[in-house]
Order: structure tokens, then sequence, then C-alpha cells
């Protein structure tokens, strides 16, 4: 068997060293055509020694320019189909691996060039798109000559096939050509013959498209067609091309994407790592959010990322974290083939890859200390934008990057002065996220975000402020700036961002409120007035604990939704408003001496003092529950134990994300409280005149702020016990818990 490997292998070495020989001395007699169908065999044969073509290489690029002027040597024809096949010999024989070929390749185009542009009124279609398309494929740009081919084509376009009009399409924009005559032509002749193209024309043309950025709607919509007919032949590649030239020109067909992922899902295991990059952002970039073609795309990711490129990288995390798909197993490959390829990325694939992992909340320390100490020796090949960016990334990870912070503090100045309002409000946002205060920044920074104020949305408005707060800043102006522009502006602002910037201007203005000042809480306490409104509607009554939440109240307050917590101030209003009153002093003392041991920061603590009114004995019952942010009961387990107290537990979700701590802590808290009135009282959890005769008082410590279902389940336990008194209070750690 190594016998017959070893005669194969001499005999492809016998059979290509016979072809380079014919294809020198083809090159000598200027025998061009028989130099393309040499330069053709060559790429039938595979694997060829790079070497053994330079002879070859330097005879064309010595002979071809004395050829120039006998047409009767080198036609048009012959020139075309010559470059076609030098092009697809650099690419398929990796010519590009050495200098000395890339350069006598240069120099044969340059060549071919000068004899076409002499016969270009004699160029049929077939050779002006192989023309195109060499040159396309060299990413070789030749103005003169380009222009006479756009000149011809728009004379002979009626001649042109599918092949002519994709390919054609294909190089000018490759080349980073546009004529917008020679674009409309193409795209008009594309539409009249479109049943002709093959799946490879097809993508070709979307291509083209897309790079021109030129979008013809009609144009889409027939190639859409099409390829809807003809899917089952299209390639991966072809597929990709297409769903990432649809999503450039942000033209979104549903039945066009729905059969590229049908396809797209049988054939995953043949896709390129390319085609899965440009599949993934297309997908993202339309908003389209298809669970099992991204579960696909990342199942190919862990079984392959071993040669992912920088590019391909950058753009597979920013996908599948825009389309909330990001799964830590896959963003820790990604990172751990991205950190040793970190100096090979481009700054605008850093910037990419910075935000997906700071979106997702993928920390992988190397990684970002990679890219900190990239960033900060090529500071100055980065954009003011994409500074911004990096640096919104490690505030958004908590991640301090010494190296990277002092680039930033030496550019300063350039920083600055190129930096938007937006750009700046990311920097100090970042800067107070990561704890580094560099006060001549945060003043170089002030007047130009006041300057540009109105360009500022809510949530930008509110970081300003809070990282001038955190960071101790003092900028009364800034301060000023920023009200009025959201006076200006109250309606752009959720009922949560409201919260957040009254509780940023209080701590701003804590020595003196500020005339505008008046207005912003105003507008928050009618739009809490409505939520409390609907939070009692939600739990009125004893009957209404098992009943389901009203299609009504659950929309309005899913459309009302607080997200993650209620703020200061907006805690503080809705206790008042529902009539929760703060406990003792001395119960605040006695949970903090039960947690002191435990070194437990973030819990829920609820004392229960409770007797019956209908008992001649006095069985008043006081105890002390506390449950922590690290207990280790599941979500599921949680809700179980919650209805079997009969409460009900499907209010709770309103408008949060089910692995919320606050509510999580204080409903076990809640839990144990209500089972010990229960059993130790032996009252009928399903009996309302039971609960109505337990009374007392609930004292509660919460050291998280408040949710949305926090309130919901205080209500719930006033309605089942209407005769206890509940107090409440929540004691912040520290400001920065607070950071939007």
């Amino acid at each position: 068997m190594r016998q017959d490997a070893a005669d194969s292998q001499d005999c492809g070495s016998s059979e290509v060293n016979e072809t380079v020989t014919r294809l020198v001395r083809s090159s000598q007699a200027r025998d061009y055509q028989q130099v393309s169908r040499g330069l053709m065999q060559l790429v039938e044969l595979g694997s060829v020694p790079v070497h053994l073509l330079q002879p070859v290489l330097n005879e064309l690029a010595t002979t071809l320019p004395q050829a120039g002027g006998q047409p009767n040597v080198v036609t048009p024809d012959i020139v075309s189909e010559l470059a076609y096949q030098l092009s697809n010999a650099y690419r398929q024989l990796n010519l590009s691996s050495c200098n000395l070929c890339t350069k006598s390749v240069m120099q044969i185009m340059k060549a071919l060039a000068d004899i076409a542009v002499l016969t270009a009124d004699k160029l049929s279609p077939q050779s002006m798109s192989n023309l195109a398309f060499a040159f396309g494929c060299l990413h070789v740009r030749n103005d003169q000559l380009m222009s006479l081919i756009a000149a011809e084509v728009l004379v002979k376009i009626d001649r042109f096939d599918h092949r002519h009009l994709s390919n054609t399409a294909w190089a000018f924009a490759r080349c980073g050509l546009w004529n917008k005559e020679l674009a409309q032509a193409l795209a008009q002749k594309s539409k009249e013959k479109i049943a002709t193209f093959s799946p490879k024309s097809l993508s070709n043309i979307c291509w083209a498209t897309a790079q021109w950025g030129a979008r013809e709607d009609e144009l889409m919509e027939v190639i859409a067609k099409e390829v809807i007919s003809k899917h089952a032949s299209f390639t991966p590649s072809s597929m990709a091309t297409t769903a990432w030239a649809s999503a450039t020109l942000h033209f979104k067909h549903d039945e066009l994407m729905t059969v590229i992922s049908r396809e797209s899902l049988k054939n995953i295991a043949k896709f390129e790592k390319q085609d899965l990059t440009h599949l993934a952002w297309a997908y993202a970039n339309l908003r389209i959010q298809d669970a099992p073609l991204f579960e696909a795309i990342m199942d190919s990711i862990r079984r392959n990322i071993s040669g992912t490129r920088p590019s391909e990288l950058a753009n597979i995390a920013w996908a599948i974290t825009k389309n909330q798909f990001a799964e830590h197993d896959v963003m820790t490959l990604l990172a751990e083939e991205a950190t040793p390829q970190i100096g090979n990325f481009k700054t605008a694939e850093i910037t990419m890859l910075t935000w997906a992992f700071a979106v997702s909340g993928v920390k992988h320390l190397e990684m970002m200390t990679e890219i900190g100490l990239k960033v900060a020796r090529r500071v100055n090949k980065f954009s003011s934008a994409q500074l911004a960016q990096v640096a919104w990334a490690f505030g958004a990870l908590s991640m301090r990057h010494e190296t990277f912070c002092m680039a930033l503090s030496e550019g300063k100045e350039t920083i600055v002065e190129d930096a938007s309002a937006h750009s700046l409000q990311q920097f100090v946002w970042s800067f107070a996220m990561s704890q580094i205060r560099d006060e001549v920044f945060m003043e170089m920074a002030m007047p130009k975000i006041v300057a540009e104020i109105s360009r500022l949305k809510p949530l930008s408005l509110i970081r300003t402020l809070w990282a001038y707060n955190t960071l101790m800043v003092d900028r009364p102006e800034l301060v000023e700036a920023i009200i009025a522009a959201a006076v200006e502006n109250i309606e752009d602002f959720s009922l949560k961002g409201l919260m957040r910037l009254v509780d940023s201007v209080n701590v701003s203005c804590s020595s003196g409120k500020l005339p505008s000042q008046d207005k912003l809480e105003e507008v928050m306490q009618e739009r809490m007035e409505k939520l409390a409104e609907l939070l009692e509607q939600s739990c009125p009554d004893f009957q209404s604990l098992n009943q389901p939440l009203s299609t009504g109240i659950a929309e309005q307050l899913l459309d009302r939704s607080f997200g993650h917590h209620f703020n200061l101030k907006g805690t503080q209003y809705m206790l008042s408003r529902l009539h929760f009153k703060m406990p003792c002093y001395s119960f605040i003392a006695r949970c903090n001496k039960r947690v002191k041991c435990q070194e437990c920061l973030e819990y829920a603590a609820v004392e229960v003092e409770v007797k019956l009114s209908t008992s001649e004995q006095d069985k008043a019952r006081r105890t002390l529950f506390v449950h922590g942010a690290d207990d280790k009961l599941g979500e599921g387990e949680v809700c179980r134990v919650w209805n079997m107290l009969n409460m009900n537990s499907e209010p709770l979700w309103v408008g949060e994300k089910q692995s919320n701590s606050s509510r999580k802590v204080l409903q076990l808290a809640l839990a144990d409280a209500c089972a010990l009135i229960f059993s130790e009282l032996g009252v009928d959890r399903t009996s309302e005149e039971e609960c109505k005769a337990v009374t007392g008082v609930m004292r509660i410590l919460l050291t998280m702020v408040p949710t949305l279902s926090c309130f919901l389940l205080l209500l719930q336990v006033r309605a089942r016990f209407p005769q206890v008194r509940i107090d409440f209070v929540e004691v912040l750690t520290e400001y920065t818990s607070l950071a939007p």
C-alpha cells in the first residue's frame, strides 16, 4: 500500500512538472491560450509547490508587455481568459504565500489591463465579465480599465446572460467601484432575466447589491422568489451570502429567511466557519430570533472552534449576544480562541467583541486583559467612539485595567476633542463603574456634554449624572442641564428611568433643592400613583389570593414594569402610598446581630409577633426568620413552598426575571413566617374567618432594593392576614448598588 501511495505521488509530481515545463515553453512562445489552459490544468491537479510557478510568472511578466502591440498574439478573448485563469490559480494554489509570486502576478495583471484598454471596444460580454471578475478576485483596482468596461457593459448589456451580469456586478462591488448608471442597468437587466439565474449567480448579485448599498426592493423581491424556488440547489456558501446581503440591506423577507433557516439546519455540518458567521450575523441584524438555528450554530462552534479567525469570532460573539442566545460555555470558547489572536483583531472587531462580552455578562479576565493592553498600545488607531465603547465594556463588566486607563488619561485632550457627548458619557460611566476617579478628564468632558445635552437619550442622561455623583465631581451646571433636558423630554422616560434620575438628582442637590426638580418628582408620583392602584387591584382581598391575575391588570403592570428595582425615592413613595410603616430600630438591631456572624450583606428578615383574637389563651409568638441571597433553594422550590401555603405565585414574575434575588429571599422569609402562623396558632390557611382572627405585627427588613414582585408579596400577606400590621424597611448597603 505504501508503494502504491508513493507511485501515485510520483505520478502526480511528474504530471505537475510536465505541465509547468509546457507552461514555460508556451510563455516563451507567447502562446497565451496554451498558458491559460496550463494554469487551468494546474488548478485541477491541486497541490503545486509554489516555487515551481515562479519561472512561469517571471516569463509572463517579461513577455506580455512586449506582446501588447501585436493584436494577433493577444486578442481580447485571450487577455480576459488569461486574467481569469491567473486569478483562479492565485487563489486556489495559494500563491499569496510567496511575495515574489504576488509581485509577478500584479505585474502581469497590469500588463493585461494595459493591453485590454487598447481593445476595450472589441470585448465580448464573456470577456468583460471574465476580466472584471479576475480583477475583483485579486482585489486589484484599475480605474481606467474598469471605467472602459463599465461603458462597454452599458452598450452591450442586452447580450449578457446571468453569469455575465452577476460576475460583473460582483467584480465592480469587490473593487469598491460605484457607478450608479451601471448599477441600475445591471439591476434592471437582472430583473428581466432572473428566472435564468443559477444559485451562484443569485448570491453574487445579492452580494454586489449589498456591497454597493443600492437597495432595489423590486430586485430583492424577485431574487427572494427565485431563491425560494431553487433553494434545494444552493450551497451553504450561497445560502449564507444571500442571508448576509438581505440583512445588510435591511431587507426582511419572512418566507425567504424561513427557507434559508430550514435548509441551513439540514446542512449545518457542511457550513464553513465564514458561512456560519454570515448566517448568524444576518439573523441577528434582522432581529430574527431563530432559536433552533442559533442552537445549531453554537453546537457547531462547540465542536469546531479551532482555527476561527478574528473577524469570525467577533461577528459570532456579536450575533449570538444581539439575539440573546449567548451561553456561557460558548462565549468562553470564543474568548479562549480569541485571546492569543487579539493582536490580529481590527479596531472594529475589538469593539464588537468587547460589546458582546459586556452585554452577555461573561467576564473573561485573560481576554479582557489582552484587549486592554492592545488598545492601550494602539490607542491612536481607535476612534474616540470605539475607545468609548471599549471603556463602556470594561465598566459594564466592573473591570479595572490600569494600563488601558492610563492610556486614556494620557490621550484625554485628543479623546475629549474628538468625542461626541454620547461617547463622553460612556467614558465617565465606565470610570464610575470601575471606580476610576480622573477628575481632570471629567472636568474636560463636562462642557461638551452640557453643550450637546439635547442629543443624549434618557439612559445617557441618567448614567452621566450617576457617574459624576459616584466619583464626587460636583458640577452644578451639569445637574441643571440634565434636569432641563429631562423635563423637556419627560415623555421619553420610562418610570424606571425617571426614578433613577430623581435619585441621582437628590444626591446631587442634597444641600438644596433646584426648582426644576419639582417637575421630575411630580411626574414620577403621578405615574407611581397609577401603579399603586394597579397593585391594590391585583390583590384586593382574601378571595383574590387564589384567582389568576386579570389580563387587563397584568398587561398594565407589564407596561409600567419597574424592571430590576424601585430605587430609593420610588421605594419610599410606594411604601407610604401602600401604608407600610417603618419598624422600630430595635428590630433592625436584632436583625444585624443575627446575621453578623454569618457575614451576610444581602438578606431578608421577617419577625412575627402575633396571636389569635378568638382564643382565651394568650398564644403570642415572636420569631425571627432570615434568608440570604446565597440561599441554595432553586426557583422552582421557592414557588412550591409558596404555593403550599395557598399563596399565588402567578403574578410574581411580572416585569422581572425569575432569578430576581430580592424577591426570592423575601418570599422565603415570608413563607416561613406564614407557615409559623398556620402551624403554631392552628390556623386553617383556606379559612378567611380564621385568617382574619390573627392579630399582631409582622416586621420585615430587606437589604436589597425591592422589586415590583416584592410589593405583590407584601400585598398577598396583607390580604391573607388583614388584622396583622406589616412594617417594612429596606436598608441598602451602598449607593453603587443602584448603578444604571
